[in-house]
């Protein structure tokens, strides 16, 4: 189980053991709702170092071109996992 904070509803996808999981609050007003979408999953590898992917925001800009070549919004692009690799 992923130890994790956050703000109502909001989830986090814990791709090791491919589980989602949700914050729920004691919030009256914190309100879930789960809907069954398709979707499509990615693995992809890039020739860079760990650590400069965060600089420049990378992630935003790697987002923003896979959702312009998809043709959807950017907010439907979800960065599940970031995680180094071997020289």
């Amino acid at each position: 189980m992923i130890d994790y904070t956050g703000t109502c509803a909001e989830s986090i996808f814990d791709f090791e053991h491919r589980r989602i999981q949700f914050v729920l609050t004691a919030d009256p007003k914190c309100d879930l709702q789960i809907h069954m979408t398709a979707s499509v999953q990615v693995k992809l590898k890039f020739d860079l170092n760990y650590d400069d992917f965060f600089k420049n925001d990378n992630k935003t800009t790697l987002t923003n071109t896979i959702a312009t070549f998809l043709g959807i919004p950017p907010n439907r692009i979800r960065i599940v996992n970031i995680r180094p690799g071997s020289v």
